[in-house]
């Protein structure tokens, strides 16, 4: 499999993969190459079929740009009384599709998923649960963990020992998803899609998101969580209506009210929620036209304790970033 991406920055490499299943039960295969990585069901679910413009918050942070390079072994049988499990377990460089790696640590991914069919109700139950275990390279000897760098006051402390330089620093994720489908009489298929993931996330100052080239200031080691839930009711052969809400909390030991100057806590740190919703209209099986609204909301801090002159005081109320989607989608 090859595909690219043409975009005005430039033309990068989606994928690029070789997959092959064993002759005798086609159940076992290897995949190696640059291609999705295998966590939860947002991520592999194609953007051809997605049904909001983009992916949820939580996994353009975790996961920018979907991809990375490494082997996959997975475990997909056709047939018989395990026909509806599906397991991949592979090992990844951690850095994304189009990044070189800057360290010697490597990331395992795994997933496991069941799919449970009620023929009689047209319904159907799928449930997974998936795994993250890797390390992002320390390049200073300062690292940043949850802690009160004052006292009453919550935060960040600070470790400045010389053995933090070239440690690797936990990035640990623990996922579960599920998809319920049903076909509403008169009406259309229904689907309802929720994922929830909690884990470890380093990161900078100014960002949690998963780093594709070394960083060269201090790591901040955040407890993190996240989740949406997805509605999609279609409505005859060719509308669709969707509803999605979707929270990032990048830092779980604090709440707003602990942001003043000297607990060490920045805009990375700040929680959001997401209310997306849109209308589809199918013209054929190739062309699709999108309507998608995104109310984004940050959470707010307390102006009493956050100077003007901070870059924290715009969150003391609501920023203006909502989103408004129209899209032309021809797929072939």
């Amino acid at each position: 499999v090859f595909q690219i991406d043409i975009i005005p920055a430039g033309v990068f490499v989606k994928d690029a993969y070789l997959s092959v299943t064993e002759p005798w039960t086609q159940s076992i295969g290897l995949q190696a190459g640059i291609f999705n990585r295998p966590f939860g069901y947002e991520i592999t679910y194609s953007s051809g079929n997605r049904e909001s413009p983009e992916r949820s918050r939580l996994f353009q942070t975790l996961f920018p740009g979907e991809r990375d390079l490494g082997a996959m072994v997975f475990f997909a049988p056709q047939i018989g009384s395990l026909s509806s499990l599906r397991a991949n377990l592979g090992v990844f460089n951690g850095t994304g599709a189009n990044a070189n790696e800057f360290d010697n640590f490597k990331d395992v991914i795994a997933h496991v998923a069941a799919q449970f069919p009620f023929e009689e109700a047209n319904a159907e139950i799928d449930l997974g649960v998936s795994g993250y275990f890797g390390k992002v390279r320390n390049n200073t000897k300062f690292l940043f963990q949850n802690g009160e760098p004052a006292a009453g006051v919550k935060g960040f402390t600070v470790d400045s020992s010389l053995t933090n330089i070239d440690e690797g620093v936990t990035r640990r994720y623990l996922g579960v998803d599920a998809q319920f489908y049903y076909d509403v009489p008169s009406l259309g298929g229904a689907i309802l899609r929720g994922e929830f993931i909690a884990g470890v996330q380093p990161g900078t100052a100014t960002t949690t998101v998963s780093p594709s080239a070394q960083p060269t200031s201090a790591l901040y080691k955040r407890d993190f969580s996240g989740w949406y839930i997805n509605y999609v009711q279609n409505i005859g052969d060719k509308e669709q209506v969707v509803v999605k809400y979707d929270v990032y909390d990048p830092n779980t030991n604090v709440e707003a009210s602990n942001f003043t100057p000297n607990s060490n806590l920045t805009v990375a740190d700040i929680k959001y929620s997401t209310l997306g919703f849109g209308f589809i209209h199918h013209w054929d099986a190739n062309i699709k036209f999108v309507l998608y609204y995104e109310i984004v909301k940050n959470e707010k801090l307390d102006a009493a304790k956050i100077p003007s002159t901070s870059s924290l005081f715009p969150y003391t109320d609501d920023v203006r970033d909502n989103v408004f989607t129209f899209r032309i989608q021809y797929k072939f």
